[in-house]
């Protein structure tokens, strides 16, 4: 007879006889049950007549009989129970070498094997640029197409936009004004630095004003006149008034002279100090205001720049500006330049118009996208080019939750091509969430492409080796058996084969990592605990029988 037919019965054998066992000794228990409380019952009923037949003198000796009987039904039900926990599967060693039971010690172990995801190849977002158009316009050029390699700073399209001209030309506005402004606060700064030069000079009532009218390299404007001529009005009406003042007292003159004699003296003082009063306070005055001016220009032109720069203008470009729109230059850098002597303007055949607008490349890559035609509006804000370093790419591989735990950062994984190329990348990032359609998570893996064999778009596939080493305990897989939800190992005892409940954890083909339930050293079934299982199913023996032992 075949050998696998002679196992089959016998182990069929094993499981009728075990449960025949099982429910005579039920049957026992529930017999013996039965027996103890007839017993409980009879006694019972004998104490009720005893406390009929006595008074209430004998209350103690009734309260004394009651608790003793009460323990005694106590003591009979606990020892009338009879707990399958601690008795176990109870086999003969025949019975355990038919049914092929292996009994052995937990101890560490070592996890091997791959795990093999597929997925695609993205865009490296981080090497990703949007080229945007600032202020609307029309495309007037184009010179790239996608897929074609562009250097950082390379003009990508222009457009033709009312909306940067009338900005630039505000613009051009405010940097001129601010450009005059300048050019009078500097002339105030010298006409208030000479005019004060003048005043600290005159306060030493000069005989001789000869030197300070015939200074022509301080611009005082206006002021140097007046002050001249008020101080010359008070030095002769002073010498006037000395002269005449000496033939008075020596009375050559009459006194009617010398009076009308100070009182010119008198008005042309008070004339003097009243122009050097008023002057020196004008000339202050007028820088104060020339400088409040002029930093009221600089804020405006800064603003008209800001609005430059938010339309996509860069420091280089608004320089260029500067060059060819400057009404007042000291010294003009541009080679197209031509000065008109007449009206003391720059001219600049090679200028730019007003309203063109250039998108220049933000960094060197690949055109990967374009979003315009020769002659189409460019909306504000619309993303017109997309250029990506395609030096490196994402392998977006997405795994399964029982996969996840196994996956983690840092981790090499093997990519493979359709055209098995392969190359070896890292794990970036391991996605927290599952999808709700594909119940899988993404695993992000960054490779390098420098080559460019691997293209977004295109499928591959990403192998993974899971090694473990050294962990505490590690079973085979068969030891590990699940009933009614719950992971079980069933253990050696005095009592017999008992399913202790117990916690997995990561896995290879062949064995299971134990992280809890069990310790090292602990006898186990490590070969033929389905056949337990089976016992444990039929006869109805809680599967948790070991839980807490």
């Amino acid at each position: 007879m075949n050998k696998k037919i002679i196992i089959s019965i016998l182990f069929i054998y094993l499981v009728f006889s075990y449960t025949s066992i099982l429910s005579a000794h039920t049957e026992n228990n529930h017999s013996k049950e039965h027996h103890h409380e007839k017993y409980h019952d009879d006694d019972h009923d004998e104490d009720h007549d005893h406390e009929h037949n006595h008074n209430h003198n004998n209350e103690h000796s009734h309260d004394h009989q009651h608790e003793h009987n009460h323990d005694h039904k106590h003591k009979h039900d606990h020892d009338g129970h009879h707990d399958h926990h601690d008795e176990g599967i109870k086999l003969t060693k025949e019975q355990i070498k038919a049914s092929n039971i292996v009994v052995s010690e937990a101890s560490k172990g070592n996890l091997s094997k791959n795990i093999t995801l597929n997925g695609e190849i993205k865009i490296n977002t981080n090497n990703q640029t949007h080229h945007v158009a600032r202020a609307s316009g029309i495309c007037q050029k184009i010179f790239f197409n996608v897929g074609d390699k562009v250097k950082e700073g390379q003009t990508l399209t222009v457009l033709d936009s009312a909306v940067m001209g009338q900005a630039k030309s505000e613009y051009y506005e405010r940097f001129n004004q601010t450009a005059i402004s300048e050019m009078n606060l500097e002339r105030a700064k010298v006409m208030n630095q000479n005019v004060n030069k003048l005043l600290k000079a005159l306060s030493k009532m000069p005989e001789n004003n000869d030197n300070l009218l015939n200074d022509n390299n301080s611009d005082m404007g206006e002021y140097r006149a007046k002050l001249i001529a008020a101080y010359s009005e008070f030095i002769i009406s002073k010498k006037s008034f000395d002269r005449k003042s000496k033939l008075f007292k020596d009375k050559i003159i009459s006194e009617n002279d010398y009076l009308n004699t100070k009182s010119a003296y008198d008005k042309a003082r008070a004339e003097y100090f009243s122009v050097r009063d008023t002057i020196a306070y004008e000339v202050k005055q007028r820088l104060f205001e020339i400088e409040q001016s002029h930093k009221t220009d600089e804020f405006r032109m800064y603003s008209a720049e800001q609005n430059l720069r938010i339309l996509g203008l860069t420091t280089n470009d608004i320089a260029k500006l500067n060059i060819s729109g400057a009404v007042y230059q000291k010294e003009c850098l541009d080679n197209s330049c031509v000065y008109n002597e007449k009206n003391g303007k720059h001219f600049h055949s090679n200028g730019e118009m007003f309203s063109l607008v250039e998108i220049k490349a933000k960094r060197s890559g690949t055109i990967t996208a374009r979003n315009i035609e020769l002659g189409e509006e460019a909306e504000s804000n619309k993303t017109i080019f997309t250029i990506a370093d395609l030096d490196s790419v994402y392998a977006d591989l997405q795994a399964s939750s029982k996969e996840l735990s196994s996956l983690k950062e840092g981790q090499n994984v093997t990519i493979i091509s359709d055209e098995e190329d392969k190359t070896i990348g890292k794990i970036i990032t391991v996605s927290p969430i599952i999808s709700e359609d594909t119940r899988t998570a993404m695993v992000r893996v960054l490779i390098d492409n420098h080559d460019n064999r691997f293209r977004p778009g295109s499928f591959v596939t990403g192998k993974i080796d899971i090694s473990a080493d050294n962990l505490p305990i590690v079973l085979p897989k068969e030891a590990v058996q699940n009933i009614k939800g719950s992971n079980v190992v069933f253990v050696e005892s005095d009592e017999g084969f008992k399913p202790v409940d117990v916690v997995v954890g990561r896995e290879d083909s062949g064995n299971i990592e134990i992280i809890s339930g069990i310790k090292a050293g602990t006898k186990y079934v490590s070969k033929g605990a389905f056949t337990l299982k089976s016992i444990v199913v039929t006869s109805g023996i809680d599967p948790h029988a070991g839980h807490g032992h």
